[in-house]
């Protein structure tokens, strides 16, 4: 491990493999640790994987102030300078996802793409009650015969178990959940009673609790901000799905991902899982990038007119900033000039012209996919790449 020195903290790290930067963030209570099983190595082999310690976990430094989601993003922005890192590749698991999506607020250049792995918003989802858990009843029965119960309406469950679970008297019950949707991060795999210990350190004797709750100035109203591919993956059971549900409506351009049966710590009980639909989603965002320019799927109505004739009605499956791919009940002519009016809900109804330079198969619906590579120039033009989320 090395140390990146940055302005009021000492940064833990290290920086495994070459090629395209991937930087993973951990969540609270854990430290670089949870990524080193069955994420970090196979992430490795064709990237350079930086994993490091939050301020104030892990072997980085605690300092008695600083723990927002914004204080943690300068952080990372410092490790990005430290290690000459232009641009990455972002994951982020629970609370990391937060400090991914300041991070992309305040510096977007610095971000390819953006993982957000169970990450809980508290302007999205202000309270984390058991009761609304998936499959609460069953979560609290299970705490309840370890002899846990949350105290009756706890507004941070999440956090008051990790503190509770923290305390060596509960080291035999911490160890029965390890592998189950309970599992917590004081396992055997990341030298459990130091971390237990250093997170009731920094509970204690920091201002992290009210720091954690602070939204720093982030706001829904900047979420519209990211602009960069953004993946979104949940576990079936975990208790910020209601998070996961609601950042679609602010991020409608956004691949979403359920593991089933997982509940929050999926990363660390299904490596394989996790792994195979990270790097699903970085072939699509080094794809698209190798071809020039960003595509998204997003279905948007639509009218297409030929020879200012009303043709047909479609619905357009990818969009970019060169074309569209639409699916259409009606065949029409490559080389045909089109008028293709968009219908979208959130953005003005624009018109655009191109040419229909790929016409597919009827499929078994009685559709075809018509590949169209529209005209760049006029002003309906640039009122529609600025409509795009990139």
């Amino acid at each position: 491990m090395s140390t990146a020195r940055l302005e009021d903290v000492a940064i833990n790290y290290r920086s495994v493999g070459e090629g395209r930067d991937i930087v993973l963030v951990h969540g609270l209570a854990t430290n670089h640790a949870f990524w080193q099983i069955g994420v970090l190595l196979p992430l490795a082999r064709e990237h350079r994987v930086t994993i490091f310690d939050l301020r104030g976990h892990g072997y980085s430094g605690m300092p008695s102030g600083g723990y927002t989601s914004r204080d943690m993003a300068n952080d990372l922005h410092g490790l990005f300078d430290h290690l000459k890192i232009p641009r990455a590749d972002l994951i982020g698991h629970s609370f990391g996802g937060v400090i991914l999506l300041h991070f992309a607020i305040m510096y977007p250049e610095r971000v390819a793409s953006l993982t957000l792995v169970d990450t809980r918003l508290r302007i999205l989802q202000p309270t984390n009650f058991p009761a609304d858990w998936p499959q609460g009843e069953r979560v609290l029965k299970k705490l309840a015969e370890l002899g846990l119960s949350p105290p009756e309406g706890e507004k941070e469950a999440g956090l008051w178990l990790l503190e509770e679970l923290a305390s060596p008297k509960w080291r035999k019950a911490r160890r029965k959940l390890e592998g189950t949707q309970l599992s917590i991060p004081f396992g055997s795999w990341n030298s459990s009673n130091r971390t237990a210990e250093r997170w009731l350190k920094l509970l204690h004797n920091t201002t992290a609790r009210q720091d954690f709750a602070n939204p720093a100035g982030l706001t829904v109203e900047k979420l519209h901000i990211i602009k960069q591919p953004t993946f979104l993956i949940c576990g079936e059971h975990s208790p910020t799905i209601s998070t996961f549900t609601r950042l679609q409506e602010y991020l409608p351009h956004c691949k979403t991902a359920i593991v089933p049966g997982a509940g929050h710590f999926y990363p660390l009980t299904r490596p394989e899982t996790f792994v195979d639909l990270v790097r699903q989603f970085l072939w699509e965002v080094g794809h698209q990038e190798r071809r020039g320019h960003t595509r998204f799927s997003v279905q948007i109505p639509s009218v297409l007119r030929e020879n200012l004739t009303q043709c047909s009605t479609g619905t357009t499956v990818n969009v970019s900033r060169k074309g569209l791919l639409l699916e259409s009940p009606r065949q029409i002519a490559e080389g045909s000039i089109l008028e293709v009016t968009l219908m979208g809900p959130e953005m003005q109804t624009i018109a655009l012209k191109g040419k229909v330079v790929r016409m597919g198969k009827k499929d078994e619906n009685g559709t075809y996919r018509i590949g169209i590579e529209l005209f760049t120039e006029g002003e309906r033009f640039h009122l529609w790449e600025k409509s795009l989320p990139y």
